[in-house]
């Protein structure tokens, strides 16, 4: 599908105080266009890093970002596009 958003082997640590966190470990995910699609979970179990990966404000460590058929993220061959060029929003819940 043109519209898809598909993640795959996505991962991204913070260092913390006492070492490193896994925010995101080996992520493969795919939404079709027109698909409705929920992310939950427990504080702290990845769902805004996810979210800014594929927004582009966050850099994943490892894997790659596809955007209706476009590498907008990857470590492997590196890629990289800028928010404002993948032409999607966020909105937080508050």
């Amino acid at each position: 599908m043109s519209g898809m958003i598909s993640n795959r082997n996505l991962a991204k640590e913070f260092i913390v105080s006492g070492g490193r966190v896994a925010a995101i470990k080996g992520l493969d995910l795919e939404v079709a266009e027109g698909e409705f699609f929920v992310i939950v979970g427990a504080s702290g179990s990845g769902k805004t890093t996810l979210l800014r990966s594929v927004a582009g404000l966050e850099v994943p460590d490892k894997g790659t970002i596809r955007i209706a058929g476009q590498t907008v993220s990857s470590d492997d061959p590196p890629a990289w596009t800028s928010p404002q060029q993948r032409k999607l929003g966020m909105v937080f819940q508050s």
